[in-house]
């Protein structure tokens, strides 16, 4: 029509470009919420040692974890040989300690963030934490961040 319209091919690539420019509008709610500061909303408490033999807490919703890795499944919805769950005797929130020096409280949260989809696999790979990376993905069973790593 007049020479100021955009065509459709160019709204398109400019949806893309905005699209993939734009931050999680979400992020900081879900950040706050593994922090501990929204726990009403979460239903397992990770507690994870650090570098320092201190243990950090992650907020977290069994559900998200459970839905990208089937080691988080079985971890946090345990079932019997008939696939009745026994989360009725479990206390509440579900309380899981992990100790394992290879991994970290800082790679835990980097693997939290990225299954929350707070960041990219590419974004998390650094020369200093690719082994661990590789490590906690071989252990959770988390393909993409294995091959990324591998």
């Amino acid at each position: 029509q007049n020479g100021t319209c955009a065509s459709d091919d160019d709204k398109k690539s400019q949806s893309k470009s905005v699209s993939s420019k734009a931050a999680n509008p979400f992020s900081e709610t879900i950040e706050n919420s593994i922090q501990g500061s929204q726990r009403r909303f979460t239903d397992v408490i990770f507690k994870v040692l650090d570098d320092n033999s201190k243990y950090s807490e992650f907020h977290c919703i069994r559900a998200l974890l459970a839905m990208h890795s089937s080691v988080f499944a079985s971890m946090l919805y345990d079932t019997n040989d008939n696939g009745d769950s026994h989360e009725h005797d479990k206390p509440w929130p579900l309380i899981i300690e992990i100790k394992d020096r290879f991994l970290t409280s800082s790679i835990f949260a980097l693997l939290i963030r990225l299954l929350y989809g707070l960041t990219t696999v590419d974004s998390i790979i650094t020369e200093q934490n690719v082994t661990r990376l590789l490590y906690a993905a071989v252990q959770y069973k988390l393909e993409i961040l294995q091959r990324k790593c591998g």
